[in-house]
């Protein structure tokens, strides 16, 4: 009873919590370019509220995009995604997500239109999220409904260029005629203090504990695999961050409670002193998703150390050099993956957390997200401005 008054106040708070969110506006002198940027606002509001912007990586993520924007000396309205508006007119470029990146690309039929992918094709998604759903009612005989659907929009067909988080296997969510104009850029992650991090986890690391981060869609994102496989195999540790849809939680509450190998945590803090005890404790993070962009949760873990045991939509390119890809989504596919891993010679384990740790903390950072969308701004820009000239 108490979940589903949780889930109903959540609901509520969802639909009205945008027409409460102020835009954030920036004029600059001389500015050749007005853009709109569908996305967040709040941050730039919160700038200096460490806790809110590690929540979420997106929120530092806008930050950078406003840093980036002023850096070129653009003059931008940055807007909550699903905040109503009044007009939508006005603005020569027009970036960000649905819905009201659509909005702002109708209403101004001749901007540049550049949409900004977090996450999979939305109607591989939707696809899945049915699939995935179907399946676990039939496994487990409940009627848990459809969590992470979409509203399918034609965003990206609309867009002159997609800027998307992910990789390779990203790209491959999409239709083939679609992903000439997509390019990819590296997720930002958290940026952790790492002073002696690994040289002590190398110390204190156990073979036996894994972590599963996530947020809402716990279906989507494998949640329940994860949560089957370890509830018949005590003898192996899972550690649970994030959020769990009251549904799937009412279902497996029970179960899980008395299950000392299964411990619950809940959203934290990043910077948490539980976060780095089990990032250094634990040797895999695992993440059997049907639809991701790069998800930063399997990154966050990879940069404490942990081995990826992921599907090939939750992995980064190169991810064969790391761990290993989960070939289904099922438990049967997990058990492979971690039989597989659990056979690794001790001199591989600690190769792969070193590995993994170094590429990881290297690649995945603020830093690399800001050079990458900072170049594939200008590129699309300039290319715009060269399309525009030869016009006339």
């Amino acid at each position: 009873m108490i979940s589903k008054i949780r889930k109903y106040l959540d609901k509520f708070v969802r639909r009205i919590y945008p027409f409460f969110q102020p835009s954030y506006i920036k004029k600059i002198k001389g500015s050749k370019h007005n853009i709109i940027v569908s996305y967040l606002a709040a941050p730039f509001f919160h700038k200096n509220d460490i806790r809110y912007l590690n929540h979420h990586q997106n929120r530092k993520e806008t930050l950078i995009i406003g840093d980036i924007l002023n850096s070129m000396s653009i003059s931008h309205k940055f807007v909550r995604l699903d905040k109503p508006l009044l007009s939508y007119k006005g603005f020569d470029v027009v970036f960000g997500v649905e819905p009201n990146f659509v909005k702002a690309a109708i209403s101004n039929p001749n901007a540049l239109k550049i949409y900004y992918a977090t996450g999979a094709y939305c109607k591989h998604q939707n696809t899945v999220v049915k699939q995935r759903t179907d399946e676990f009612n039939r496994l487990h005989n409940v009627k848990i409904p459809y969590y992470r659907l979409t509203r399918e929009h034609d965003a990206v067909e609309i867009a002159d260029v997609v800027i998307q988080i992910g990789s390779k296997y990203t790209l491959q969510t999409y239709p083939k005629e679609l992903r000439n104009k997509i390019i990819t850029i590296r997720q930002s992650c958290h940026n952790y203090n790492l002073s002696n991090f690994i040289s002590e986890k190398l110390q204190n690391y156990s073979i036996r504990d894994f972590v599963w981060m996530g947020s809402s869609g716990s279906i989507l994102k494998g949640l329940d695999i994860v949560l089957d496989y370890f509830i018949g195999n005590p003898d192996l540790t899972l550690h649970v961050f994030g959020s769990i849809d009251y549904d799937v939680w009412d279902y497996y509450e029970a179960i899980i409670n008395g299950k000392s190998n299964i411990k619950i945590y809940g959203v934290c803090d990043l910077d948490s002193d539980i976060i780095r005890e089990i990032g250094m404790k634990s040797s895999f993070v695992i993440l059997p998703s049907a639809s991701e962009g790069c998800p930063g949760s399997v990154l966050n873990m990879a940069k404490l150390g942990c081995i990826p045991i992921v599907t090939p939509v939750s992995a980064f390119d190169g991810i064969e050099n790391f761990g290993v890809l989960i070939n289904a989504y099922s438990t049967k596919a997990l058990a492979e993956a971690i039989s597989t891993v659990l056979n690794w010679s001790e001199n591989t384990i600690r190769q792969k957390i070193v590995d993994v740790y170094n590429f990881s903390n290297k690649n995945f950072s603020q830093e690399s997200f800001r050079s990458d969308m900072q170049k594939a701004l200008q590129n699309a820009i300039k290319q715009y401005e060269i399309s525009k000239s030869s016009k006339g």
